[in-house]
């Protein structure tokens, strides 16, 4: 086993420390990057042609996700409408977020913004518009969870092509 010395000023002189120690201190570093580069949640390839809101599907956001003041999820949808148009919101909780009408043969990116404000109070907003910024209430210290719901005219296909949910302002 090979050995390497370690600079710490607390530490008796000569102390020194196992490579295999230093190897799995970089494969725990090597983890926690990956896990802060790949979203929260991802699903693809899912649509709907009921004219009744619908869910399409659920994220569980886990309990003290959101755990500071101003700490932030970010939610990007693209979304395509054929045929006819759709509608498409998402539920944090209880609170519906906006309801975006996409057009009959247009692709829309739909991204969202939600925000902690306090322990059991949110703020969101969206940069395709749908509501002028809807205040969520969850408890925070459980679990939330992030329902994708659509429908469409009659005749219509509503397709989500992509959905992912990105913490921002991720702590070490």
């Amino acid at each position: 086993m090979a050995y390497s010395a370690i600079w710490d000023e607390a530490a008796p002189v000569g102390n020194t420390t196992q490579a295999s120690d230093i190897d799995t201190v970089i494969q725990n570093l090597k983890r926690d990057i990956r896990e802060r580069m790949d979203p929260l949640f991802r699903a693809a390839n899912l649509s709907t042609t009921n004219t009744v809101d619908t869910s399409l599907t659920t994220y569980v956001l886990p309990a003290n996700t959101l755990q500071d003041d101003g700490a932030q999820i970010r939610v990007v949808t693209l979304l395509r409408a054929a045929t006819q148009n759709c509608s498409f919101h998402i539920k944090f909780g209880a609170t519906d977020l906006g309801t975006y009408t996409i057009i009959s043969g247009q692709a829309s990116v739909v991204e969202t913004v939600i925000a902690r404000t306090s322990v059991n109070t949110q703020r969101s907003a969206s940069a395709q518009g749908g509501s002028a910024g809807a205040a969520p209430a969850e408890l925070l210290s459980g679990a939330v969870t992030l329902d994708f719901r659509g429908s469409v005219t009659a005749g219509g296909t509503l397709s989500v092509d992509s959905i992912e949910v990105w913490q921002r302002g991720v702590r070490p």
